[in-house]
């Protein structure tokens, strides 16, 4: 801290034998002690963002080097926030739900002067970054350093990071793979290597004709070039009839059953989709979809009745564990280091200049710490200040009003009015923080926040940090401006909602609590009256919203907000799945657990909350089951595939 003080109050080039003299801390160190010392802080304050300058006060002799640091390359811009804006900037803080990204955030609005414990009401998104490549990833996009991997066909990838992307929960990276010279889109969860970064930070430029929207349009599924005919029975399997419309058909079907024609691209997905309704759902035409779906049901249940999951827990110990081979995910540290200290008070000092006599639990809240921390803290403040040392150039903390009213003055600060600039990383964080915010605000809150992120804009080079881009399956705009409404006036709302699960339209009046993002999706969190108990709608299958003129009433428990929708399920039983795989691809989309190889493809554990989402999913698996554990769980799929091989024969 002395050395960043020192840097900014000089008005020439301080060479480092004069830093030597003016800091107290280098006069007792030896030669060598001094250099490894001097060198190694210059990297701590160099990697905190410090903008350290080495240059020459003489125009005739440049070897004669020295150091400063500029005010203004140092000093974050002065930013007004309204307090709606300040309340954004507070919910931004409660998005990242990965610890690093999260401390990043909270960082930044600390240098804001920003609290966290406001936050607004009805929104409440989150982001998290499960893939054990994200970090490395998020650090060598912000330093425009190149990343090397192994992706999942096997391949080595050298890629430099254009630009990140989250579609639905899942994230991206878009670069140029240099072994292949173009331009190609990683999924993160099918990178099977450690990340490393290669060569030195800002190694290439991002072209500035980037279009990383278009980019993302390409990860859509290809548009329907075909169309096929489905009895569907009337009332269910409403994940196929959204997608269709109802017809007219010449012969006659099942009592209860009405005719659909379903756009479709791939007959595989198609012949999965409808195996799953399970005896809901009748192909008609084309032919070969029929036999499709019989062959796949038929393929299910020999699957399902030859063979069964065999003992092998002790193979199964012995086996290596591919998740084994990932770098585990950051944990929050619990101890404080000297890192650490140095980037709080570089914040922490101009805080509290701006806010004199402030409670020390709020100025713990801001900082994200302990009380006993910014005590701390403090203590080490009474040691900085302007080269000489003497009492008038240091930090003056008024200890007597912090212990007996738990308020903090400072004084003989002026040389830190104004905190360090944003770090790309902390930059990166709160802006896609107040994205994601963004995504399924409406009305006046999504005003809030574009001009909350104009406004931090100014504040740094946008064009420097990079493009990172949040893509959220929130539902139509008219039904979360209908819901938001309804929560700010706390009345009660009833609206169609086409059920996953159950494959059913139902009209629930719920207490509506807040909207909520969970692994990029968006969801009302409310009371269902009928059921007497707190629910949760995914907003793409909610139509039809009506706000009734009943008030909302305030029921006891409501849920807390979760990182994940499976952190947010309640009680949940372990199924073991043995798959294919050509089945790979759902451990990209589901928690499984205990990933090994079997004989004949992969062994993986699945939590279940909801049996009747088992049955579907085990019916869309078809053949590339292989074997449950326990057997039992699939016994509503035999049942459910049966029935549906027996209407097919008609």
């Amino acid at each position: 801290m002395n050395l960043v003080i020192a840097l900014l109050s000089a008005r020439r080039f301080l060479a480092k034998e004069q830093l030597r003299t003016l800091i107290a801390d280098y006069r007792e160190l030896s030669d060598e002690a001094f250099e490894r010392q001097f060198e190694r802080d210059k990297d701590i304050l160099r990697n905190l963002g410090v903008p350290i300058e080495m240059g020459s006060n003489s125009a005739f002799f440049s070897d004669e080097l020295g150091y400063r640091i500029r005010q203004a390359a140092f000093q974050l811009p002065d930013i007004e926030f309204t307090p709606e804006e300040v309340a954004a900037l507070a919910a931004a803080s409660q998005v990242w739900q990965q610890t690093s990204m999260a401390e990043s955030t909270a960082r930044a609005l600390a240098k804001l002067g920003s609290a966290v414990t406001d936050s607004f009401s009805v929104f409440a998104p989150s982001v998290d970054a499960h893939d054990a490549a994200f970090l490395p990833l998020w650090r060598a996009f912000y330093a425009r350093q190149v990343a090397v991997f192994s992706y999942r066909d096997g391949s080595p990838r050298k890629v430099e990071p254009w630009a990140l992307v989250s579609r639905h929960g899942a994230w991206y990276l878009i670069g140029r793979d240099q072994n292949k010279d173009e331009r190609r889109t990683f999924k993160l969860s099918r990178i099977t290597s450690a990340v490393r970064l290669s060569g030195s930070p800002e190694a290439f430029r991002v072209p500035t004709e980037l279009d990383v929207a278009a980019c993302l349009k390409e990860l859509d599924i290809m548009q329907p070039d075909a169309v096929a005919v489905v009895a569907v029975r009337d009332g269910r399997a409403t994940d196929l009839t959204r997608r269709g419309e109802s017809i007219e058909w010449a012969t006659p079907l099942p009592p209860g059953f009405t005719a659909w024609r379903i756009p479709y691209r791939s007959q595989i997905g198609l012949v999965a989709d409808v195996a799953t309704a399970g005896c809901d759902a009748l192909p008609l035409d084309p032919p070969e979809l029929t036999a499709g779906v019989r062959d796949h049901l038929t393929a299910l249940l020999e699957r399902l009745h030859v063979k069964a999951v065999a003992d092998d827990d002790a193979k199964r110990q012995d086996m290596p564990d591919p998740e084994l081979l990932q770098p585990k995910q950051e944990e929050r540290k619990q101890t404080t280091t000297s890192y650490d200290q140095v980037q709080r008070l570089l914040s922490l000092v101009p805080y509290l200049q701006a806010n004199p006599g402030v409670a020390i639990d709020k100025v713990a809240r801001v900082f994200q710490v302990t009380s006993e921390q910014i005590v701390k803290d403090l203590q080490v403040a009474w040691l900085i200040g302007l080269p000489g040392g003497l009492p008038d150039d240091l930090i003056d903390v008024n200890m007597e009003l912090l212990e007996s009213d738990g308020v903090i003055y400072l004084s003989n600060a002026q040389f830190l009015p104004r905190p360090l600039r944003f770090t790309s990383d902390e930059a990166l964080a709160l802006i896609v923080a107040l994205q994601a915010i963004r995504e399924v605000a409406t009305g006046v809150a999504a005003k809030v926040v574009t001009e909350t992120l104009a406004k931090l804009s100014s504040a740094v080079d946008a064009n420097q940090l990079g493009q990172v881009l949040l893509d959220v399956a929130s539902g139509d705009d008219d039904v979360r401006t209908k819901l938001a409404a309804a929560i700010a006036e706390n009345t009660r709302v009833q609206f169609n909602y086409f059920g996953g699960s159950s494959g059913t339209c139902s009209t629930p009046i719920v207490d509506p609590l807040r909207i909520e993002v969970l692994d990029g999706v968006a969801y009302l969190v409310g009371f269902a009256v009928e059921r007497e108990d707190w629910r949760t709608y995914r907003l793409e299958r909610v139509t039809d919203v009506n706000q009734l003129t009943v008030p909302a009433l305030t029921h006891p428990n409501p849920p807390a907000r979760k990182a994940s929708w499976f952190a947010a399920l309640g009680e949940c039983h372990s199924v073991t799945l043995e798959l294919t795989t050509e089945a790979e691809w759902m451990t990209e989309y589901f928690p499984v657990s205990n990933k090994c190889p079997s004989p004949g493809g992969f062994r993986v554990d699945l939590p279940v909350a909801d049996s009747r989402w088992l049955t579907r999913l085990i019916l869309s698996l078809g053949c590339n089951i292989i074997a449950i554990d326990p057997p039992e769980a699939a016994a509503a799929a035999v049942i459910e595939a049966t029935h549906a091989l027996a209407g097919l024969d008609g």
